[in-house]
């Protein structure tokens, strides 16, 4: 049986063990300054304690303030996985009520993003028949021209809101979408399924997230419009860093 099982996993080309995929760029290139957003503060780094109970050393803190309003700051957090058939991605619904937080929704709401688009193309190669879209930036050394390709799927993010006894009448939202093997999914349960086909023989997966602490006016609908906003700007400069699928692809055809 087992020999058989050997066989019949070569003969359809499927692999089980994933080969690791690195991001292109260190996340700390980031630019601390996006379109009217700017970094404050310096990165969060993590203890050896911290990095244990994220599951990765590839990651990024940062907070980003708007200098053109008076809309709260937003933090964004990355963390980044590869190879890794069984990472369980840490999500705020789960890891801030370890943290003490009070969740104030039953269920985290998935929202749609309102991604400006202006500037997207439509690129020449797809993903399951779904054709890649894409963005001319300008390389912050060379000056020259670069194509980043975004990631295939609904933008959509992951949204819980939350009180702590430390707040009074003030609350946080936070919320994430993932980035794996291309494409992009609001939920962690679809990570297996995206990132770990077994007819691909790398896998990685990146989790986008983002959190707002407002006052007791501040709804998900405003969280919801500047996540939108910051990530319209951002996401090209977050796929710099994560590698791109249509190469990967292509180097294991090799």
């Amino acid at each position: 049986a087992a020999i058989g099982f050997k066989v019949a996993v070569a003969s359809l080309n499927v692999s089980l063990q994933k080969e690791a995929v690195y991001p292109r760029k260190d996340f700390a290139i980031i630019p601390s300054s996006i379109g009217d957003w700017q970094a404050t503060g310096e990165d969060v780094r993590y203890d050896a304690a911290g990095v244990e109970a994220l599951g990765t050393e590839l990651y990024l803190t940062r907070i980003y303030l708007n200098n053109s309003s008076s809309t709260p700051a937003i933090q964004l957090h990355l963390a980044y996985y590869t190879g890794q058939v069984d990472a369980v991605p840490h999500v705020p619904d789960r890891c801030m009520v370890a943290g003490g937080y009070v969740p104030l929704t039953p269920e985290p709401r998935t929202l749609d993003l309102e991604i400006d688009v202006t500037n997207w193309k439509t690129d020449s190669l797809t993903l399951d028949d779904e054709p890649y879209q894409f963005v001319w930036t300008t390389n912050s050394i060379t000056g020259k021209q670069e194509k980043v390709r975004l990631p295939i799927g609904d933008l959509q993010l992951r949204t819980t809101q939350f009180s702590h006894p430390r707040l009074a009448d003030g609350h946080v939202f936070a919320g994430y979408f993932f980035i794996a093997n291309g494409k992009t999914t609001p939920y962690p349960e679809r990570i297996r399924v995206i990132a770990y086909d077994p007819f691909e023989s790398h896998a990685f997966y990146c989790k986008v997230q983002f959190t707002i602490q407002g006052d007791s006016n501040f709804n998900i609908e405003d969280f919801s419009q500047i996540v939108s906003e910051f990530t319209s700007k951002a996401l090209p400069e977050i796929m710099k860093c994560i590698p791109d699928w249509t190469e990967v692809r292509q180097e294991n055809e090799r």
